[in-house]
């Protein structure tokens, strides 16, 4: 089957998804237990579940598509896995703010917009699959800026919520993993380091939100600052993949970002 007749399959189930998890109400499912000496409470709404469906749904369209690529040289399960991180979070993402709203407007502009990023991410993908393909720099680039601009809503969303730690830190460690690994993403035959560093990179935050849940720092100061700290380990991380790490390179994105937090605490209110 042609790759934009997949896509066109792709694009349908996501938006009938999408539709379904507004449209359907599924019971919401509560999970008590004790973690770390203290009761914790999880709760699994309707849209929780269906959101789990629909990526699941988004991953196989994935998977479907980028098997489908002429020059793909490897099945490796684990590069075949590395290209669900991102469009699954987008999913996710899609999904809780659908439930912000009962607006009409607003739901068909979320619907539309989530769709159409979603397929602009797959296609940009199955770009990435030759590094010798023409559209392979632009196809990298927009990747690049949709996981950074994804980590940034999510780092806000999440560490604004002010939740527990265990749920706080464990969410930003699963999301950074999984948006890191399509930025260190490149050929088969280094996907076992990309996912090294990638789970490197997610403990890292993860315990970086620990941490932070201790201070009062406003919700923008602490995604902001985790967005630095996750720009600086997965640049690293990508250099030392590369062999390209030294001395230099290390000084380099340490000043960017110490740059970057100077603005920041210039111009943001740290406090809440």
């Amino acid at each position: 089957m042609p790759k934009y007749d997949r896509l066109g399959i792709v694009a349908s189930l996501i938006l009938l998804g999408l539709i379904l998890s507004t449209a359907i109400q599924l019971p919401t499912r509560s999970f008590n237990f004790i973690a770390l000496g203290s009761p914790l409470n999880i709760t699994l709404t309707g849209a929780w579940q269906m959101g789990i469906l629909l990526t699941a749904i988004v991953c196989a369209g994935v998977n479907s598509i980028v098997r489908s690529h002429p020059k793909l040289s490897s099945n490796n399960v684990l590069y075949m896995l590395s290209f669900w991180g991102l469009p699954g979070t987008i999913t996710v993402a899609a999904m809780t703010i659908l439930q912000e709203s009962d607006v009409l407007v607003f739901q068909l502009t979320t619907l539309a917009l989530a769709v159409l990023l979603i397929l602009l991410i797959i296609s940009a993908q199955y770009r990435t699959i030759n590094s010798s393909d023409r559209y392979y720099r632009s196809a990298r680039l927009g990747l690049n800026f949709t996981v950074y601009l994804a980590a940034f809503i999510l780092f806000l969303v999440v560490y604004g919520d002010k939740s527990r730690s265990l749920l706080s830190a464990t969410t930003i460690l699963l999301v950074s993993s999984l948006l890191a690994l399509e930025l260190l993403r490149e050929s088969p035959k280094g996907i076992s380091n990309a996912w090294l560093y990638a789970g490197i990179t997610g403990v890292i935050m993860g315990q970086i939100t620990w941490a932070l849940n201790y201070w009062t720092v406003s919700a923008l100061a602490g995604g902001a600052f985790l967005l630095l700290i996750f720009y600086f380990v997965t640049g690293i991380s990508q250099q030392q993949i590369w062999k390209r790490l030294s001395r230099r390179t290390t000084f380099e994105f340490a000043l960017v970002a110490l740059l970057c937090l100077v603005i920041l605490m210039r111009y943001v209110d740290w406090l809440k």
